[in-house]
């Protein structure tokens, strides 16, 4: 019960843990992990090796069983490889919504400029998180022309910050476009300022 409770207020990347435990066993534990949508990598230590075990591990998506006796240079080995893991898969949720960010920006500059292909606007709003079309909307462009390097770090503290209110409020989505910063405005109903 320790176990769970630190990992439900501190997250961590690998837990280790030995198939014989007081309370609930290893599998149990990993079983609980996964319903309380803890999904971080498991190492599992076992005395076991039948296939029983082995298919109960696949099922629970354990990352790793080691068979004792521990051999100390395979379970380096198996930390490494896990952490070398981590970092792939952080690499690459980072790279996907980097792209997918870009991928937004050009279909909103398209829309923008009537320049975007005659694609399933369900398709995008499904893809994108968009809830277009719109009744009535409004462009804001913030013209962002110099290339002083204050400038550019300061555009892009603009387009954090407008993103922050506008887009995650609803009200509408920003994007670059050329060397402006674009908004694009629901029309809405009750003003948009207090």
């Amino acid at each position: 019960q320790l176990v769970l409770d630190a990992l439900q207020t501190n997250p961590f990347d690998v837990v280790l843990m030995d198939v014989q435990m007081p309370v609930m066993d290893g599998l149990e534990m990993v079983e609980e992990l996964r319903r309380q949508g803890i999904n971080c990598k498991v190492i599992i230590l076992t005395a076991y090796s039948d296939f029983k075990f082995a298919h109960k591990s696949i099922e629970l998506g354990i990352d790793r069983y080691l068979l004792k006796p521990i051999d100390p240079e395979e379970l380096v080995k198996n930390i490494v490889e896990i952490r070398n893991e981590i970092k792939t898969e952080r690499d690459i949720k980072h790279y996907m919504n980097r792209s997918m960010n870009l991928s937004r920006e050009r279909i909103i500059e398209g829309l923008v400029t009537g320049t975007l292909p005659d694609i399933d606007e369900c398709i995008n709003n499904r893809l994108y998180g968009f809830d277009l079309p719109w009744k009535s909307y409004t462009i804001c462009l913030l013209d962002t022309d110099r290339d002083l390097t204050e400038e550019i770090h300061l555009r892009s503290n603009i387009k954090t910050e407008a993103d922050n209110i506008i887009q995650e409020s609803g009200y509408g989505y920003v994007f670059y476009i050329k060397r402006f910063i674009g908004v694009l405005l629901k029309n809405m109903e009750s003003s948009f300022f207090p």
